[in-house]
């Protein structure tokens, strides 16, 4: 039942984020000029031996499969995202409520070191199964709520509700790195940023308008916000309708196009953005690794019994990652 919903999650996402082909191949050529990645420091610090390791480029990466419930046999995830925030996982999903029927809503996994201490039930939440509800916001966890389908945040303790109704421009916001800024896309590929000011969004600003013509991809889909920090903005794009290849692509904060980063071929899950490398999940654990300011590739293999789905970054170059394999989450350290 488990593996059905995340492969169904994820191949809806990429119908829904059906972006732009064309452009240049590979990791393309951007401006040397540019400032280094505003990201902040990983928010985590993983303990003891690593239970798996894999070179990329000339370091060696690790991955901790954290301890504890994730995903049992009384759980099934709904939505398409994790994110990480208060030093806890946050996730759309159903839970058994022990009667014979399942209470579905945003959970609340703690984290204390590499062990996941409990499942907390946040509140009832819209969690459709080609939904992306979910951001981060400066330590704030943004979603919407099943009450009438209203903007909610959480800030790990007590929920504000909004007076407005989470807009379809949101299902795929993400959260800056630093700071209160949000990256959203409207009307298909106009790149957006915006803020959180007190129990709304508020300041949305056009930063790339009708970006596929900027690309000059202007027959492709939809584009799809993944990761932003003070210095850029990184959307993904479906390349590909036939095998569903997603790019990723690069913008300066004023909307100049950077680096172009060529995806995976074939079933391809989620990118994740860390300070200093862009990577991208696939089937049967196929992980793609580019330098982020080269775009130089440096890994694209498969993983040792591990399948990554959903990524979300943790700042530094660590990166949070659910195993569909195994039930687990994990922490990919690329220090």
């Amino acid at each position: 039942m488990l593996m059905k919903r995340v492969a169904a999650g994820i191949l809806a996402g990429l119908l829904s984020a059906s972006l732009i082909a064309g452009c240049t191949g590979g990791g393309g050529k951007g401006d040397d000029s540019k400032k280094p990645a505003a990201t902040p420091s990983a928010k985590v610090e993983m303990k003891g031996e690593p239970s798996s390791t894999f070179p990329f480029g000339n370091k060696t990466a690790k991955v901790f499969a954290l301890e504890g419930p994730a995903a049992k046999e009384d759980f099934n995830f709904t939505g398409e995202r994790i994110v990480f925030a208060n030093g806890a996982i946050y996730h759309h999903g159903e839970a058994s409520d022990g009667k014979g029927g399942d209470i579905a809503g945003l959970y609340k996994l703690p984290l204390k070191g590499n062990a996941i201490t409990g499942r907390e039930f946040v509140a009832k939440s819209d969690d459709g199964p080609d939904h992306r509800n979910l951001a981060a916001s400066r330590g704030n966890v943004l979603f919407q709520l099943d009450e009438g389908g209203k903007l909610a945040i959480y800030d790990g303790k007590n929920i504000t509700k909004s007076d407005s109704k989470w807009k379809d421009d949101y299902d795929a916001m993400v959260g800056f790195a630093e700071g209160d800024g949000l990256l959203l896309v409207r009307s298909l590929d106009t790149i957006c940023t915006a803020k959180q000011e007190l129990s709304d969004i508020k300041g949305v600003k056009e930063v790339v308008k009708d970006a596929r013509e900027v690309l000059k991809l202007k027959d492709a889909g939809p584009m799809r916000p993944v990761y932003a920090d003070a210095n850029e903005l990184f959307v993904s794009c479906q390349v590909n309708a036939d095998d569903f290849t997603t790019d990723l692509f690069a913008f300066d904060k004023n909307g100049k196009p950077g680096l172009r980063y060529a995806g995976i071929k074939e079933d391809a899950a989620d990118w994740a953005v860390t300070k200093n490398y862009v990577v991208q999940a696939g089937k049967d654990g196929a992980i793609l690794i580019y330098e982020r300011k080269s775009g130089k590739k440096i890994h694209d293999a498969k993983a040792r019994d591990l399948n990554p789905s959903y990524l979300c970054s943790m700042g530094g170059d660590m990166i949070l990652l659910y195993d569909d394999w195994n039930n687990k989450f994990c922490v990919l350290n690329l220090e």
